[in-house]
This record gives structure tokens, sequence and C-alpha cells, in this order.
């Protein structure tokens, strides 16, 4: 699966949780809702991490954590500072 895909499939499944688990959001109409969510990555050597989660804090652990499971626990590249992270907007019709 390409890079572009996993985020789509990534965005998918966040979209399917929030609206479980977003706090304050804004209401744009009777029939949508805004959420934010947050989209972080890490880029060791040629490969790509990615994982979402609605606080950026938890959106670092889950691609850190991601990143170590392959590259190894003690790997100097895959930290939580380290993560590139993109607040993102994601609206869902209800």
């Amino acid at each position: 699966m390409n890079f572009q895909k996993r985020i789509v499939a990534l965005v998918a499944v966040g979209s399917m949780v929030l609206p479980q688990v977003a706090s304050t959001n804004e209401k744009t109409s009777v029939e949508e809702k805004v959420y934010s969510m947050y989209s972080c990555t890490l880029r060791p050597f040629n490969r790509s991490y990615v994982d979402v989660a609605v606080e950026e804090k938890r959106a670092r652990k889950k691609v850190d954590n991601r990143c170590k499971k392959t590259e190894g626990q003690m790997s100097i590249f895959c930290s939580e500072e380290k993560a590139e992270c993109t607040s993102v907007k994601v609206k869902i019709r209800e």
C-alpha cells in the first residue's frame, strides 16, 4: 500500500472513532460536524510511519510505538520529538 493510501485509510479509521472520543468540537450545521485530529509521521531511512489521533501527544506516541516495532526499541530514529505532525480537520455528516 503506498503512502497516500495509508493516510486515506488512517483518516477513514479516525473518522469512525472520532465521534465517540472527541470532546469539544465546532458544529457547522445540523447535519455536519468538524473534528480536529493530528497526523504524525516519522521517516527513518526510506520508510514512513504514520498515525493519527485526536490529541497531538497521543498521535506522537502512537507513531513512535509503530516505528519502534519495526526499527527496534532502542532506535535513535524513532522518537516522539522527531515526529512531524499536522492538524487535520475532518468533517462528518450525520
